[in-house]
């Protein structure tokens, strides 16, 4: 009974850190050189494996990870992602 009476969603301070730590990333995202942020976003945004991304920029998968790979210290969180 008492389940129904608590609110799920989020509480205003929370929501307000993820929009921080959004805009925050996005920032940093930005602040990428434009072949990078194309990495990035694809790899993140799309959710496409490091093939995919060489496909889509016509570019062997290995060029585009060792580039992601370089690049990614700029936000330690992004090591340990799938292949």
């Amino acid at each position: 009974m008492f389940a129904a009476l608590l609110d799920s969603a989020p509480q205003p301070e929370i929501l307000a850190e993820q929009h921080d730590q959004r805009d925050h990333l996005y920032a940093a995202i930005r602040s990428l050189p434009t072949r990078f942020r194309q990495i990035v976003w694809l790899r993140y945004a799309e959710e496409l494996t490091f093939q995919e991304i060489g496909q889509r920029l016509q570019m062997p998968a290995n060029k585009e990870e060792n580039a992601y790979a370089t690049q990614s210290s700029w936000y330690p969180s992004c090591h340990g992602d799938r292949k």
